[in-house]
Order: structure tokens, then C-alpha cells, then sequence
């Protein structure tokens, strides 16, 4: 009976020229594929909410772990200096030591650690999925991202009295290289006739300032690149659109409030002591999830300051980033994929937010997977050419695509790729 069966579907091919046997693929045309789905102005409005937010971008173990990436912050450093050369942090010391301090940053960002406030205990600890590289100019070969600048006027950090200067962007808009695509760190002394006081402190201290950090207290107090780590984190942290969590609300419910003890001391010192890096203290190394969350969507979402800082790296393809959806998935944020999308047999893809897919790759929806795009757009980031929504079909069963309105599919049907 099999065998009757087999010879029986072998001539229904070949009286088909076994086009009705065959697993063939073909680009989405959305005027005769799709099934458009209407919303109305208030559903659009409230599907759009999640882009915005930062649950959808926290980096754990569910589908956002799969589309929250690894990001590379692009940096630069100015060391500044009187014209007398008073404060001996040239380039023989200097460059090494801004390097080794780049080298500690990323240790703090790869070693997320527990919370250490009683009320914080439990947290979960996530990977941050962010890191520093120096950028030096790109085509410069002799140059190493470095700076060195002798300005009487510009070169000092007062952080208190009627001097005070810490927020002054003279020096940044006089220095700053790249300032539109990389974050410019600078590192200035304490002058010299506030470390004379009794009242100044001249120890460590930072402001981040638009896409620009400045840093005190690396020059004057000759201490190691380790001791200033985490207070660069706590200034990125800044850039990247975190606040402080003692004192105000920061959006994230576990970051409770505590006093801002640096060390342990006299009650309620003994035992409330923060460990989180947006917190004054010693460690700086704790991130929150919804902390994580809150930075990635600024390194995400295409409105984003910080996003211009990153190393843009999502442009084109790497290998072995292909994602497959088997299950029913529904991204609501932006993301930016590094490979091919596969929708299987039985998998359901909604999309609602900007997803760019690199040069050439597709998302190929097969037989049997389904894909809503939800208000969402299709497109790659950089402008670059991708192949599109790929039905498979497998004689006139083909994948399913439902629209709505609004949504939107940009730069595809680049062919160049062979299947």
C-alpha cells in the first residue's frame, strides 16, 4: 500500500513538472502577499509604548537576551597640562595609564556583582553586554586616540567656590575630536591655588557633560587606574541616560533609596551601604536590570544621544548570528540584528519597533511561520541594501505576512546572496 501511495505521488510531480513537490523561496510583494491589518490612531499609540520603555531591553535569559547585543562605546582621551608642563602627566605616562584605565572600565562592565543594600539582596545580576574601545581618527595611523593640550586658561578642574569651573564647556568645545560619534573623556588637574585650601578636597571627581566626560583628580593624586574606574563608569552610566538612586527617583524600582554611605561607618552606615555603580561609593560595579534595561534602550533607540557613540557594527553580517523563531515571539524594541531571521514552521514573529537587519541578510518566513509587522519597520540602519522579506514556499503553501497601515519595509531587494 506505501509503495502505491510513493507511485502515485511521483506522478501527481511529474504531471506538475514537480513544482507542487519542490521547497522554492521568493520575495515578499507586499501588494499580493501581505494582509494588511487595520488599526486605529489610539492602538497605534499605545503599541508604540514598549519602543520607549526599558522592559524590553534588558539583557536576560528570554528573547530580549537574544536581541540585546553587545555594545561597544567609542572613546577618546584629552589630557590637559599648563604651558609650563607643571603637572608631569606627559605621554610616556600618560598614554599608558589612560589605556590601563580603559582595560579596568571593562573589567568593571564584565563583572556585574550582586547588590549589597539589605532592601536590593536577591537582585538579579545580568550581564551589561557594554564595553569601551579607544577610537583613535580613522585613516591617522599615527594616531592612538591620546591627546595632549597646554592651555593656562582651560587646563585646570575647580570643583567648588566662586571659581568653580566643573561644568564650564570651554575645553570641550575647543578640544573635542570626533565629538558627534565618540565620547571625549578629559582629564584635568585640580589648580593649583584651590589644592592650597584646607577646605578643597583634590581628590577623585567627574561631570558628564553631553557626550563628554570631564575627570579631576588622576593627575593630582598619583593614584592607580583601578581607584578611578568606577567613577568613569558612574559618568558613562550618566551619558547613557542613568541618574543617581539615593536621592530621586530613577525610573527603576530596584534601586532603592538608602543614605549614600561611601564606606562603612557609625549607623545607618554600618549596614546601608551601596554597592551600585550610579550610587557615591567605593565599588561602583552593580547594575540593575531595570538599569541595564534603561541603557541599552538609549543605546538602542534610533533618538538616542548615546547611540552615536557606539562602534556602528551592525552594518553588515557576522557569522553565526543567524536567528530562527520556532515559538511566538513579539519584539517591542529596537533592535539590531547581526544575521539572517528564519521564521520556522510553527514559529510567529510580531514586530512592533525599528529593527535593522545587516547588508544582504533576510528574514525568510518558511512554510507553516507566521510574521506580523505590527507598526514596526524593516530597514538597515547604515542605508545599506538587504534582500528583504523571503517567503519559502512549498508548492502554493508559502508563508504568512500580515501588515498594518503603518507599517513600513525600507532598502530591501538586494539579490546578491545566493540561496
Amino acid at each position: 500500500m506505501r509503495r502505491t501511495q510513493y507511485l502515485i505521488l511521483l506522478a501527481g510531480c511529474a504531471l506538475a513538472s514537480l513544482s507542487a513537490c519542490k521547497s522554492t523561496v521568493r520575495p515578499f510583494n507586499r501588494a499580493q502577499d501581505g494582509h494588511t491589518l487595520v488599526r486605529t490612531s489610539q492602538e497605534r499609540v499605545s503599541l508604540k509604548q514598549p519602543c520607549r520603555k526599558y522592559p524590553a531591553y534588558v539583557p536576560d535569559s528570554t528573547v530580549n537576551g537574544q536581541l540585546v547585543p553587545e555594545r561597544i562605546i567609542r572613546v577618546n582621551y584629552h589630557i590637559l597640562n599648563s604651558s609650563d608642563t607643571s603637572h608631569a602627566f606627559l605621554a610616556e605616562i600618560g598614554t599608558p595609564y589612560v589605556q590601563e584605565l580603559t582595560r579596568e572600565i571593562n573589567k568593571k562592565f564584565a563583572e556585574n556583582i550582586p547588590m549589597s543594600l539589605p532592601a536590593a539582596q536577591g537582585t538579579p545580576v545580568l550581564p551589561t553586554r557594554i564595553r569601551l574601545e579607544i577610537a583613535p581618527i580613522r585613516g591617522m595611523f599615527w594616531d592612538d586616540g591620546v591627546y595632549y593640550h597646554f592651555d593656562d586658561e582651560l587646563y585646570a578642574y575647580v570643583h567648588k567656590g566662586r571659581n568653580r569651573n566643573n561644568s564650564d564647556m570651554r575645553v570641550i568645545k575647543k578640544y573635542a575630536i570626533q565629538p558627534d560619534s565618540v565620547l571625549n573623556i578629559f582629564i584635568l588637574p585640580h589648580h593649583p591655588d584651590s589644592v592650597k585650601s584646607t577646605t578643597y578636597s583634590a581628590g577623585g571627581g567627574g561631570i558628564a557633560l553631553g557626550k563628554a566626560i570631564k575627570l579631576s583628580g588622576i593627575i593630582t593624586t598619583g593614584l592607580p587606574p583601578s581607584e578611578f574606574a568606577g567613577m568613569t563608569v558612574h559618568e558613562i552610566g550618566h551619558i547613557m541616560g542613568l541618574g543617581h538612586t539615593w536621592r530621586y527617583s530613577d525610573g527603576c524600582d530596584d534601586t532603592p533609596h538608602h543614605p549614600n554611605c561611601f564606606y562603612p561607618g557609625e549607623p545607618p552606615c554600618d549596614s546601608l551601604i551601596s554597592n551600585n555603580v550610579m550610587d557615591y561609593n567605593h565599588w561602583q560595579q552593580a547594575w540593575t536590570p531595570c538599569q541595564l534595561g534603561q541603557a541599552h534602550r538609549n543605546l538602542s533607540r534610533r533618538s538616542g544621544t548615546a547611540r552615536s557613540l557606539l562602534k556602528r557594527n551592525w552594518c553588515d553580517p557576522l557569522p553565526d548570528y543567524n536567528l530562527t523563531i520556532t515559538d511566538t515571539q513579539v519584539w517591542e524594541g529596537e533592535v539590531d540584528l547581526f544575521g539572517d531571521v528564519i521564521i520556522a514552521a510553527g514559529g510567529h514573529l510580531t514586530i512592533r519597533c525599528e529593527v535593522s537587519f545587516p547588508q544582504g541578510s533576510r528574514l525568510l518566513v518558511q512554510p507553516g511561520g507566521q510574521l506580523v509587522i505590527d507598526g514596526g519597520l524593516l530597514t538597515n540602519d547604515c542605508g545599506l541594501p538587504w534582500q528583504g522579506v523571503i517567503l519559502g514556499c512549498k508548492g502554493r503553501d508559502c508563508g504568512k505576512v500580515t501588515l498594518t497601515e503603518d507599517a513600513d519595509i525600507q532598502y530591501a531587494g538586494s539579490s546578491d546572496r545566493p540561496d
